[in-house]
């Protein structure tokens, strides 16, 4: 019997099977390649969002300081204040008008840390880690030698000199966030509002006697320390250290004349002034000294409403004044064995084996190729920060530190060579020739499988109307204030 004309004859089993696996593996490319793509493409996204940012950020810098000190009208109220981590000057903002800003790097604001992998030179990871650590273990009276070595072993001892010069390392990124504060029509280096009702403490120039010390458990104990270790180096505060005590000591022939010639009340004004400039920078900065609470808030640093804070000024929101986020702040090397983040305790305290050399992202020059990561502040005056250092270990400065810096000083008050070639000193202070940039944007992965982002940015920003060879007009602090 035939089978009728209008009979169809259908797919078999197999021909479906086979029919249905070609399928499945043509979808299956056009989903591989379609990932692919998406994962180009958000790679791309976070590439040009990383460029933009970095570049923004440059750009913007270049412009706000390349504007600042063009006006004649207002030149007289010109004056700038640097450090590692941020700077400040008074010049002319956008408009024209006056006004001071703040560049800060900040931890509260958009922070991100995550664990990921860099691969580096070895040596290079190695002098990184070794100079971090004896600078930041320097503070605890160690000899730097003995330092030295003790740092090259610890790293040696967790990772050997490998056959390949490139290494990859396991390390944990912290990045910060630079932000970027304006006041309107403040006109000095010497006038901040401080969170939480506080006032900047009295300390006199002249009579450690006529201090007003608040309660020692207070905010504003803490910010009295801060201020007066500029002229004080030793930790419990002792006056026999103060600077104001040496003076004394000096008129009344305690030393021996050729001392204290240059060191004088200026001198303690001028240290003064400096260090409100740097805490001012640390507190735009989102740092909490002591007990005092944070001008900020965020999600990640909540608004207090204990505090009873001018709702106009203070509390302000770091993420509104946000410049650039993701910054890198931090490179911390796990151990390859355990995981664990590496460090060695001082004390009450550990210092981490830091893999990048992240210890500045601004340093100023003075245009003759001459740079430093501080700028009008006391640490380019020769010899004050070993002073310091040596107060900070013992009673009273040895009288051969006191005497290098009191050259320095005199040299200074007399416009001498040696402190007008410093790089900007709170006792000469002047607008720097050059100012450079340099920070790295690191971003997290977006996607499993892919690879996490570090580009490197950097500017030199040229100054041309920069006071470099001489001083600059600034007033005298008023430390009652």
């Amino acid at each position: 019997m035939k089978d009728s004309p209008n009979n169809t004859r259908g797919f078999s089993l197999i021909e479906l099977l086979v029919a249905m696996a070609v399928f499945i593996s043509i979808m299956g490319s056009l989903a591989v390649l379609f990932s692919g793509t998406v994962n180009t493409v958000r790679g791309s996204y976070q590439l040009l969002d990383a460029y933009e940012v970095g570049r923004s950020t440059v750009d913007r810098i270049d412009a706000d300081l390349k504007g600042a000190f063009t006006s004649r009208e207002h030149g007289d109220f010109y004056n700038f204040y640097g450090t590692p981590f941020g700077f400040m000057y008074v010049g002319t903002l956008e408009d024209g008008e006056l006004g001071r800003v703040t560049y800060a790097l900040h931890p509260n604001a958009e922070t991100e840390q995550f664990d990921t992998t860099i691969m580096e030179s070895w040596a290079t990871v190695r002098d990184n880690v070794v100079s971090h650590g004896v600078a930041a273990s320097a503070r605890y009276g160690t000899d730097p030698v003995v330092l030295k070595k003790n740092w090259e072993e610890y790293f040696d001892g967790h990772f050997p000199p490998p056959s390949d010069p490139v290494t990859e390392f396991s390390v944990q990124v912290t990045t910060y966030s630079l932000v970027r504060f304006e006041e309107r029509g403040v006109a000095d280096l010497d006038t901040f509002r401080l969170p939480n009702g506080l006032e900047w403490p009295y300390i006199d120039p002249v009579d450690p006697g006529n201090d007003v010390i608040p309660p020692v458990e207070s905010a504003a104990y803490s910010l009295f320390a801060e201020l007066l270790s500029a002229i004080n180096p030793s930790p419990g505060l002792n006056s026999a250290s103060d600077m104001r005590t040496l003076i004394a000591e000096f008129q009344n022939g305690l030393y021996h004349p050729y001392y204290l010639r240059g060191i004088t009340t200026r001198t303690v004004q001028d240290l003064l002034a400096a260090r409100k400039r740097e805490i001012w920078i640390r507190l735009v900065g989102g740092e909490q000294i002591g007990n005092m609470p944070s001008p900020w808030y965020n999600d990640a640093n909540p608004r207090d409403p204990a505090f009873d804070m001018d709702p106009s000024f203070w509390p302000l929101n770091a993420n509104d004044y946000v410049l650039a986020d993701g910054i890198l702040r931090r490179a911390i090397l796990r151990d390859p064995e355990t995981g664990d983040l590496l460090a060695v305790p001082f004390g009450n305290d550990v210092v981490y084996a830091e893999a990048l050399p992240v210890e500045s992202i601004f340093s100023y020059g003075d245009g003759a190729d001459n740079f430093s990561d501080y700028f009008n502040a006391p640490v380019n005056v020769l010899g004050y920060e070993a002073w310091r250092l040596a107060g900070a270990l013992g009673a009273v400065p040895p009288d051969r530190l006191l005497r290098a810096l009191d050259i320095f000083v005199e040299d200074a008050n007399t416009r001498g060579r040696r402190s007008a070639e410093a790089l900007g000193s709170p006792l000469l202070p002047r607008i720097p020739a050059l100012v450079s940039v340099d920070f790295s944007i690191s971003r997290e992965k977006t996607r499993p499988g892919g690879g996490d982002f570090r580009r490197k940015f950097t500017q030199m920003i040229d100054i041309p109307t920069a006071i470099s060879g001489g001083s600059i007009r600034t007033s005298i602090p008023n430390t009652k204030s």
